[in-house]
């Protein structure tokens, strides 16, 4: 089940991957979840990396999306 779980995240990283021209979020209307594809709730989106794009992978996530779903928002990077 794990194996499973983690092949159908990285072909959704690679997914984004490829239709991503720029890291850079200018508003959190911009931002998709990769689990359930909505653009809703972009308060309690993760994004992996940081502000300017220049770290992390991009990936953008709502914290009940996320196996197992987190609580709250993360502070920090």
């Amino acid at each position: 089940m794990a194996e499973k779980s983690f092949a159908n995240l990285l072909r959704r990283f690679e997914e984004i991957s490829e239709d991503s021209t720029s890291n850079l979020k200018e508003s959190t209307e911009d931002l998709r979840c990769v689990v359930c594809g909505s653009r809703d709730m972009g308060e309690v989106m993760v994004i992996c990396g940081d502000e300017v794009g220049t770290m992390g992978c991009g990936i953008d996530v709502h914290i009940d999306c996320c196996d197992p779903p987190l609580e709250s928002i993360p502070k920090g990077d």
